[in-house]
C-alpha cells in the first residue's frame, strides 16, 4: 500500500472519509504492439464477458447512487480464479485475438459496456447486447463482482477466445 486514506481518524469538516488504500504496481511490457485498449473500436465485433456475474451489490456504486447507501459486504476475491482469468486474457492478447478488454469493477457490467462503447467520446459505437444471466437485473447490470473482463473481438476470433477461456476454466 503506497498511500490513501487508511487511518481511522481521517475527517474533513467533521465527516469521516472512506478508507481508500492505493496500491502501486510496476510491470514490463515486452512488446508494446500487443497492448489492447479498453474501448470498442470496430463495428461488427463480438462482445464477450469473461468471468462470472454474482449477486454482490455490497459497497457498489449502484447502492451509493441509487439508494444513497454505503453498506454491505464488498465482493469476494478468489485469487485462483483471478489468476486463471488473467492468464487467459494474456494468451488472448499475445495471440492477437482481442480488439479491447476492460474490467467490470466500477459500476458493474452496465457501466463497463457504456464506457467501452463511449470510448474517447469522439468515436462512440452503439452496442447490441443480450444478457442471459439468471440473476436479478440489478445484480446482472450493477454488481461489482471481481474477476470479470469485457472483451471484444472480430467475429472470426470469437471461437478462439471462448476456447482459450474454457482451457483456463474461465466462464465466457
Amino acid at each position: 500500500v503506497t498511500g490513501g486514506n487508511v487511518s481511522f481518524y481521517n475527517e474533513t469538516d467533521g465527516r469521516a472519509i472512506y478508507p481508500t488504500p492505493v496500491i502501486g504496481m510496476v510491470g514490463v511490457i515486452d512488446d508494446a504492439s500487443k497492448i489492447v485498449g479498453q474501448t470498442f473500436l470496430t463495428e461488427g465485433d463480438d462482445i464477450v464477458l469473461l468471468g462470472e456475474n454474482t449477486e454482490e451489490i455490497g459497497g457498489s456504486e449502484y447502492l451509493y447512487v441509487a439508494k444513497r447507501l454505503v453498506a454491505g459486504t464488498p465482493p469476494k476475491v478468489d485469487l485462483g480464479k483471478e489468476r486463471a482469468l488473467q492468464q487467459a486474457v494474456l494468451m488472448m492478447t499475445h495471440g492477437r485475438h482481442l480488439n479491447s478488454a476492460r474490467d467490470c469493477s466500477d459500476g458493474g457490467l452496465a457501466c463497463t459496456l457504456a464506457e467501452c462503447a463511449i470510448g474517447d467520446g469522439e468515436a462512440a459505437i452503439g452496442i447490441d447486447v443480450t444478457l442471459d444471466d439468471d440473476l436479478p437485473p440489478i445484480a446482472t447490470l450493477f454488481a461489482e463482482s471481481q474477476g470479470r473482463i469485457v472483451v471484444s473481438c472480430a467475429p472470426d476470433q470469437t471461437a478462439e477466445v471462448v476456447r482459450i477461456a474454457k482451457k483456463h476454466d474461465v466462464p465466457a
